[in-house]
């Protein structure tokens, strides 16, 4: 994959690190797909973080990555096809945001059309506050965890109206108990009662709204996890917690 066939569908505002490091860190995190969500969309006032796309495709596979926008329409990033490049591994970074997921959409074949290709499958993609990988796979097994944000990369967050039916299942594994509040439209704080330690609980909820879990720290602190459409597990650990690390 040629670099000026990349930049070719880069938007303006995304600018492909060229200068490729000699060994690609591992060490970071390997982001799991979340199932195909046609609803997905972006939040504006997530923070930056940095994403690199590892491409691991089989043989006869290409990928067509693409950003959600706010209104959930798809603006494709790039297309890469099967095979390492000279250097071995082929990878690239990009500057991403918080709340603002990525799709990739695996097919059969490298034409140079979408529609003479089959689609293999879709996974969507949510970044983390640290830099993490996107491993261009269509094997990974979607996840069942949800992304947990903490409060210092949290900013102006509210749930949009509306939306499909969900689950979220909350498990608490800190050794103080914890709250929790659904967000509303404005992002105002509805009580949904507490969690004791090393307990759990299912709440229903709508795709895309945001909950609140405030840990009872000496000095309160919270994280916000979003509801998906195939529901999720919320783990609410100590390292989601900056400056508590006693669990």
């Amino acid at each position: 994959m040629s670099s000026s066939s990349l930049s070719e569908v880069c938007p303006p505002d995304l600018v492909l690190n060229e200068s490729l490091p000699e060994l690609l860190d591992y060490q970071k995190p390997v982001l799991r797909p979340y199932p195909n969500d046609p609803g997905a969309r972006s939040y504006i006032g997530g923070e930056s973080t940095t994403l690199y796309f590892i491409n691991d495709l089989p043989s006869g596979l290409q990928a067509i990555i693409s950003q959600i926008d706010c209104q959930g329409h798809r603006k494709r990033w790039a297309k890469v096809k099967s095979g390492p490049s000279s250097e071995g591994w082929e990878y690239r970074e990009t500057t991403a945001y918080l709340l603002r997921p990525w799709e990739v959409t695996f097919c059969k074949g490298e034409t140079e059309t979408e529609t003479e290709t089959e689609t293999v499958a879709t996974w969507i993609y949510y970044p983390m506050p640290d830099p993490s990988c996107i491993v261009l796979d269509p094997d990974e097994s979607p996840v069942q965890y949800l992304t947990g944000v903490s409060e210092s990369f949290v900013r102006n967050v509210s749930s949009p109206e509306g939306g499909a039916s969900t689950t979220i299942k909350f498990e608490n594994r800190l050794q103080v108990k914890v709250n929790i509040f659904c967000l509303d439209s404005v992002g105002k704080p509805i009580p949904y009662g507490s969690i004791n330690p090393r307990d759990s609980s299912l709440q229903h909820t709508r795709v895309d709204h945001a909950w609140k879990v405030v840990a009872e720290y000496e000095v309160p602190s919270f994280v916000v996890f979003y509801a998906t459409p195939h529901g999720g597990i919320a783990r609410i650990e100590s390292s989601l917690f900056s400056g508590h690390i006693s669990g």
